[in-house]
């Protein structure tokens, strides 16, 4: 395939891969076929579950502050983070801080780029 045939140009030298001419699709399968097979991901194992917690916890903070903005009759996209979720940002820097700095650094420009 494809994928196989760029992971193998990879393996033999990044200066002999050329990707001008491939799919963004090629390129992205390869980043995630990568991503797989690396011996521990990028979120540790250890801290998989406290960043599932966090994100159900932000995800229940954004929704409240929502209702609470829109019952008020404040503009729901234009208002600050309330305090709730600000604590809840402040536990998730708190984890990234935790994470090997490799892995905090590819996680950062990995986010940055699908930003």
């Amino acid at each position: 395939s494809r994928v196989e045939k760029l992971c193998q140009a990879f393996e033999n030298g990044k200066e002999l891969v050329e990707l001008s001419d491939l799919s963004p699709h090629d390129i992205s399968n390869v980043l995630k076929l990568y991503l797989r097979q690396l011996p521990e991901p990028l979120i540790l194992y250890r801290h998989y579950n406290d960043f599932i917690g966090l994100a159900k916890e932000c995800q229940r903070a954004l929704v409240e502050e929502a209702e609470a903005a829109r019952a008020s009759g404040q503009v729901v996209e234009k208002r600050v983070p309330g305090v709730q979720l600000n604590r809840v940002l402040f536990k998730i820097r708190d984890l990234l801080r935790q994470l090997p700095s490799n892995h905090y650094k590819t996680l950062r420009f990995l986010i940055a780029h699908l930003h």
